[in-house]
């Protein structure tokens, strides 16, 4: 069974890339644009990675009922949007573009 991925703005993802990503995880796009709303969407789908944006902070208010996640994936070179102690201690893996 592949890995369950939540991508917000999924829209500003290039389609083909959608398309590598959907051979190694099973992705499901959310239109969330407040904590509620994508909290309810990770707990629903059981998910594993976000795909996150720059509207909506990732922190311990988002993810602390969400026991499921192991990595949070930003399409962004700057970290202010993540709360990163608390991701590193909950052991959730960030990747993001400025480590490119």
């Amino acid at each position: 069974m592949k890995p369950a991925a939540l991508i917000i703005e999924a829209e500003y993802y290039p389609l083909d890339l959608l398309s590598q990503l959907e051979v190694k995880v099973s992705i499901t796009k959310s239109n969330a644009v407040t904590q509620d709303q994508l909290r309810s969407d990770l707990l629903l789908h059981n998910s594993e990675i976000l795909f996150c944006g720059l509207g909506i902070n990732i922190d311990e208010s988002l993810l602390g009922l969400v026991t499921n996640i192991k990595y949070v994936v930003s399409p962004a070179t700057g970290t202010n949007h993540l709360d990163i102690s608390y991701l590193n201690s909950r052991n959730i893996k960030l990747i993001h573009l400025g480590d490119f």
